[in-house]
């Protein structure tokens, strides 16, 4: 049976808190692994307002020293929060980290040793993510294409009717804006 991640969130007895990271090609720091996993790391600290004694040790050292926590550190941090709290691990544009098979190696090893931590990756079609990631469940958006352009659609009719700006339009300027925007989407 598989379970919502609402229903999962509501029928654990355990806290569940989740953190958010999204890869930008455009800034370099954001492609950089250990940047990724310390701050996923570092929101679920903040939100159990916990932390793993070698983590602290690093954290003073690194700016004593500019040396950065370990990859292999920040995973057992991971695993080692997971003990006390289900933990959602959020990772959007993945792809767009120019070094990520270690962080991928790493979300494989930390999906194999924690039965608490879930990880959602997003990603484009890339051979190597999916040959990295080859025991994790996967869905493509372009399956849902139907599905998206719909809801595209259904939003921009609420916007143009609900906005008092866009609601005065003239019918045929929101007929051009819907037509304009529905061509554009193509399920994004």
């Amino acid at each position: 049976m598989i379970l919502s991640l609402q229903d999962q969130i509501t029928s654990s007895p355990q806290r569940t808190v989740a953190a958010f990271f999204y890869c930008d090609f455009r800034q370099r720091e954001s492609q950089d692994p250990v940047n990724v996993l310390g701050s996923l790391t570092a929101q679920i600290c903040y939100q159990l307002e916990s932390y793993h004694g070698d983590l602290e040790r690093t954290f003073q050292h690194s700016l004593h020293s500019g040396k950065r926590p370990s990859i292999a550190l920040l995973r057992e941090a991971l695993c080692t929060l997971s003990a006390s709290a289900n933990i959602i691990l959020l990772v959007d544009a993945i792809d767009e980290c120019g070094e990520r098979q270690e962080l991928l190696d790493t979300f494989n090893s930390l999906s194999s040793v924690s039965a608490n931590i879930s990880i959602l990756l997003t990603s484009r079609h890339e051979l190597d993510i999916q040959d990295a990631l080859v025991t994790f469940g996967h869905v493509s958006v372009e399956d849902w294409i139907k599905e998206i352009d719909e809801d595209i659609e259904t939003y921009i009719n609420y916007r143009l009717e609900s906005d008092l700006r866009l609601s005065r339009l003239k019918p045929s300027i929101k007929d051009e804006v819907r037509s304009s925007i529905h061509g554009k989407s193509h399920g994004m």
